[in-house]
This record gives C-alpha cells, structure tokens and sequence, in this order.
C-alpha cells in the first residue's frame, strides 16, 4: 500500500483544540520551507470545520485534511505521502491532533526516524507561548504563580485567575464578533 498514514477520532475537537491545529498550519504556511496547497492554490484550507492540504506538484501525494466534528461513529482515515517533503507537516498535524484531543490517535507505516522532524515541529508550536492562546497562557501564568506563592493566601490567586478567564471570555466574544462582522 506505500507509505501510508493512518488515524481514528472518536470525539469532536474542541474550540481551543481546533484553533491550536490552525496555529500548527499557519506557522507551517508562514514559516518553512515545503510549500504546501490545496488544488491549485498555494494555501492550505482551514475552516470552523476542517482542515486540508497536500504538496505542491511533484512534491505532493495524496490530499491529507481533518474533519473537526465527530458525529456518533468512528471516523477513521489514512494518507500516503510517499515520504515527500509535506510528510513532515501530516506527521506535525497528526501529532497535534493526538496531543490536543483525547479523541484523537494515529499510526503509521513509519518508525520513530521518519517521524521525528514532524513532531518536533508540533511540539515546538504547541508549547512556544507565541503560539498559545490566551487561555493556555491564563492557565500556565496561573500554575505558575501558585506553584512560587509565597504566601499561603492563594485566594487572591483564585480571583485574578477568574479575573484573566472573565477577560479571555470577553476578548474570545470580541474576536467572534470581529470575524463575522468583517467582509
């Protein structure tokens, strides 16, 4: 069967998950140097509801995309890469998926060599804080400060942790506003 990819969901990405999946894709769209697309397009496709890519002319294979709802039944997929250069960025996908949803595993004709590079650069977005979201940020911040309290008056902590969740709620419904409203 070739060099093939494979992977099972078995629960719905969540709102944070499937954003921190389009972190993954814009910084491989923004950043690296395998240009990867969709049809004729030099872009990958990233919506509410799916993602999507495959290398550009010889340096593509099959269409790899990713569905963020699950509806009852197995989803179950798999993409042959032949090993060309946008393996690494299925492999970087398929490593975040796993990592941000409990739902989500994979496999592969592969060894750990050949997947190496795709998750380290999962790795590497998933815990740079100029890729997290604000919530993720929140909650590291938070971890933080009460794992160095000096004091063991952590109810102070806890009202600045509500505090930080009221604010990612307010800037997450100005964000939703702001995309739908503009065009």
């Amino acid at each position: 069967m070739g060099y093939t990819h494979y992977w099972k969901q078995t629960e719905s990405f969540t709102d944070d998950a499937w954003r921190t999946l389009g972190r993954v894709i814009e910084h491989v769209e923004n950043n690296t140097g395998v240009p990867i697309e969709t049809s004729n397009k030099h872009l990958p496709i990233y919506t509410d509801d799916y993602l999507g890519f495959n290398g550009v002319g010889d340096d593509g294979h099959e269409y790899f995309s990713l569905e963020r709802d699950w509806e009852g039944a197995m989803i179950s997929d798999f993409c042959k890469t032949a090993r060309k250069p946008y393996d690494v960025y299925v492999v970087a996908l398929l490593h975040a998926a796993s990592q941000v949803n409990p739902g989500f595993s994979w496999s592969s004709d592969g060894d750990d060599k050949d997947h190496a590079d795709g998750k380290t650069l999962a790795d590497q977005i998933l815990t740079n804080p100029e890729f997290m979201t604000i919530e993720e940020a929140v909650d590291i911040v938070y971890d933080l400060a009460v794992q160095n309290a000096l004091s063991e008056d952590l109810d102070e902590l806890d009202e600045m942790y509500e505090e930080m969740q009221r604010q990612h709620k307010a800037l997450d419904t100005f964000h939703d506003f702001a995309v739908n409203n503009i065009n």
